[in-house]
């Protein structure tokens, strides 16, 4: 059963269905940033857009510890990608609803990988500090 507002925090299950259900919503780049509503209605949209949807549906279903992160998904990568973090128990996800279907369990720092330049949360914006 899907939990409605208010319900306790979704589980590990119930987020990998709604990543899984923006990773099948069409790619379109757009140069400005989509609200939920603007994504819902056009059907399509990047890594922002999938993103800011997923942060907002996980925090009205009772999620706390999530970032939306902008950076780099591979070193390689010449543009910027956005994704989440979330913090499930002891436990840390990356969720990247453009390019995986499921929650990645993140340990540690990969400094090829998920590299983030800058984070926003309900508690403002933050430039992540990383040793390497």
């Amino acid at each position: 059963m899907e939990s409605k507002p208010g319900d306790a925090a979704p589980t590990l299950e119930q987020v990998n269905r709604w990543v899984r259900q923006l990773r099948c919503v069409r790619y379109e780049f757009s140069n400005q940033w989509k609200t939920p509503d603007e994504f819902r209605a056009s059907a399509a949209g990047d890594c922002k857009a999938k993103c800011v949807s997923l942060y907002y549906l996980m925090k009205a279903h009772g999620a706390q510890n999530l970032m939306l992160v902008v950076g780099r998904e591979s070193i390689s990568q010449r543009g910027s990608h956005a994704w989440l973090i979330w913090k499930n128990g002891s436990q840390y996800y990356i969720l990247d609803p453009t390019n995986r279907s499921a929650a990645m369990e993140l340990h540690g720092f990969d400094a090829e990988r998920y590299i983030p330049h800058y984070a926003f949360s309900n508690g403002g914006k933050f430039r992540p500090e990383v040793d390497g």
